[in-house]
């Protein structure tokens, strides 16, 4: 018996080690893009995305949302949800058409910028979210590529404000 969970416990121990390993042979950037348009102006888009306090009424991966610095064009929002809690910087604002926020947590198992940018066409706004990411954890990014996406919290913020002027956004996405 001791030896079957000594064997059991040098499989499960190398099979860590070896998932590791490719993780770790993974990079740690990644660029990655989401798309879709919504009828309604840039400008009201806009105001949307900047109203920090008002997000968890249409995102629903919020609970709450703290501007722990108001100062325009220079914010710092900590968003609190399931997934625990996210801190990020505005860095640059070209007021109706760019938003980019960098994630702040030093410690954290990601970071990197998302970079907002609406555009008008026909009757609608063009809405581009690029994801500049890093993934510090090699376990964390060998999941980001076989368990889930790195597209899936871009897709779900963009169906989220689509569904906030009651519309079905059909979001593309891609990895760059």
């Amino acid at each position: 018996m001791r030896t079957r969970l000594g064997v059991a416990a040098t499989a499960v121990v190398a099979l860590c080690a070896v998932l590791w390993a490719i993780g770790w042979m993974l990079p740690i950037t990644h660029i990655a893009r989401c798309e879709t348009r919504i009828a309604q102006p840039p400008e009201r888009l806009f105001t949307t995305i900047t109203d920090y306090a008002a997000h968890p009424t249409w995102r629903d991966d919020l609970e709450r949302v703290e501007v722990v610095d108001g100062t325009p064009g220079r914010e710092v929002i900590r968003e609190h949800g399931a997934g625990g809690v996210l801190e990020v910087r505005v860095e640059q604002v070209e007021a109706p058409r760019v938003l980019m926020t960098r994630v702040t947590d030093p410690e954290g198992a990601f970071g990197g910028t998302w970079t907002i940018e609406l555009t008008p066409v026909q009757g609608a706004t063009r809405v581009v979210i690029t994801e500049r990411g890093e993934i510090y954890s090699p376990l964390f990014r060998l999941a980001s590529r076989t368990v889930f996406s790195v597209t899936s919290t871009m897709e779900a913020y963009e169906k989220a404000l689509g569904r906030r002027y009651s519309q079905d956004a059909f979001v593309t996405c891609s990895t760059l």
